[in-house]
């Protein structure tokens, strides 16, 4: 779970989870311990929305 994050649709982040490599993108929403964003990493290719289960997962906040 994600604590003591406060999140706004547009904000940049950063998410990196057990499976995965650390993806930039754009935070959408966040229902419980599910993320909606949208990659727009250098790994992705195209922009590609995501729909990312927050166990295990490291979500940061780019300025």
């Amino acid at each position: 779970m994600v604590n003591n994050l406060t999140l706004q649709f547009g904000d940049r982040i950063s998410v990196t989870t057990p499976t995965a490599a650390a993806l930039l993108g754009v935070f959408v929403s966040m229902t419980g311990e599910t993320l909606t964003w949208i990659a727009i990493g250098p790994t992705t290719g195209a922009p590609t929305v995501l729909i990312t289960n927050l166990e295990g997962a490291t979500i940061e906040k780019l300025t």
